[in-house]
C-alpha cells in the first residue's frame, strides 16, 4: 500500500468518524481539531478505526494531538507502521 492509498483511506475515516458531509477531496486535511472540532473522543475513535483498518497498533507514547490534527501526519505514521508498505 502506498502513501496515496493510505491518505485516501484516512480521509474517508475522518469523514466517517466526524460524520462530515464532504468528499475525501473536499476534506481540509490539516487543522482537523480547529476546522472540524475534532475532540478527544473523536480522536480516540479515529485512532481505533485507523488501527483496525490498517492492522497496526499505535504506540501509547505516540498519542499526541499533532498525530490526529493532520491527515498527512497520521498517514506518515501509518506508513511507517505497515510492514512492506511502498514509499511513494
Amino acid at each position: 500500500m502506498n502513501s496515496q492509498e493510505i491518505e485516501k483511506k484516512l480521509r474517508q475515516l475522518v469523514i466517517e468518524v466526524l460524520d462530515l458531509e464532504v468528499t475525501p477531496e473536499e476534506l481540509q486535511a490539516t487543522d482537523l481539531i480547529k476546522t472540524y472540532g475534532l475532540n478527544s473522543v473523536d480522536a480516540l475513535e479515529l485512532l481505533m478505526c485507523t488501527e483496525n483498518e490498517f492492522d497496526i497498533e499505535i504506540d501509547e507514547e505516540d498519542l499526541t494531538s499533532e498525530l490526529v490534527d493532520s491527515v498527512a501526519n497520521l498517514a506518515a505514521y501509518v506508513e511507517n507502521k505497515i510492514p512492506n508498505s511502498v514509499n511513494a
